[in-house]
């Protein structure tokens, strides 16, 4: 796991859900680079995304 993505996943150690512009202030991760590794952890079920447009926000998925 590259160190960007283990930064956004500790994040919900301590949050239940987040924006992405919350995710983008607490680790100063902009963009595209957050764009990115966003879709890659929802796409490895890391985390979820609810909502759309500017109600979204991600929240932790813990495997069994």
């Amino acid at each position: 796991m590259i160190n960007k993505d283990k930064a956004i996943l500790d994040l919900f150690e301590k949050e239940l859900q987040l924006s992405k512009n919350e995710i983008e202030s607490k680790t100063n991760i902009k963009g595209s680079t957050l764009n990115n590794i966003l879709k890659s952890l929802v796409e490895s079920n890391s985390i979820a995304r609810f909502g759309q447009g500017r109600a979204t926000y991600y929240q932790r998925v813990y495997k069994e």
